[in-house]
């Protein structure tokens, strides 16, 4: 499974960086719109089951180690789960919110840091968190030390979640809002588990 799922992450990630937009904002009907919507408030719910998993993980790390039996293994492949399913509401924002089309630069307001955002993810921040759920989906997800270095990784790492991930699906959210035509997704973040705070 370990292998497979990467697989399926870097080809979904190929896949997303060659997906060609359908539209431009002012062209968005109402059946767009709700796609837009559904998938950014999809992806928040999916950042919000991987940011429980690390305060749990956190939670049973800030007991003393001695005596301590740990299992996270099923707990981490669920966030796995829904970490590689964010890739879905990227790829569908990119399409219906115009990511990815140097055409929309000038209808799209923050469209240059949204290009930073989509580089940000596809640089290998997001591969580094899928790579990490990976390995506490397996034995290592049994292992005291193992999850606590894996979950600093996921929270702080150079690829992290709090500085990287996280604030790079925030400039998502900020232009599906922006294409929309009501505030629906005005103010929805990425959420961060307790680590980023």
């Amino acid at each position: 499974m370990k292998c497979s799922a990467i697989v399926v992450v870097a080809s979904l990630l190929v896949s997303s960086t060659l997906a060609t937009p359908l539209i431009k904002r002012e062209d968005l009907s109402a059946s767009d719109a709700a796609i837009i919507k559904q998938a950014a408030l999809a992806w928040q719910a999916n950042t919000r089951a991987v940011s429980e998993f690390l305060d749990a993980a956190a939670a049973i790390l800030s007991v003393e180690q001695e005596g301590v039996t740990v299992d996270l293994r099923g707990l981490a492949a669920t966030a796995l789960n829904h970490e590689i399913n964010e890739l879905q509401q990227k790829g569908d924002l990119e399409d219906q919110a115009c990511v990815v089309d140097t055409n929309c630069q000038d209808t799209v307001q923050g469209f240059e840091s949204l290009l930073s955002a989509k580089t940000q993810l596809e640089s290998g921040t997001f591969q580094s968190v899928v790579d990490q759920l990976t390995v506490l989906s397996g034995d290592a997800g049994t292992n005291f030390d193992a999850i606590k270095a894996s979950v600093d990784i996921i929270n702080n790492g150079p690829s992290g979640r709090c500085q990287g991930v996280l604030p790079a699906i925030d400039q998502y959210f900020s232009v599906a809002s922006d294409a929309l035509s009501d505030d629906s997704l005005f103010g929805v973040r990425a959420i961060r588990p307790n680590a980023c705070n």
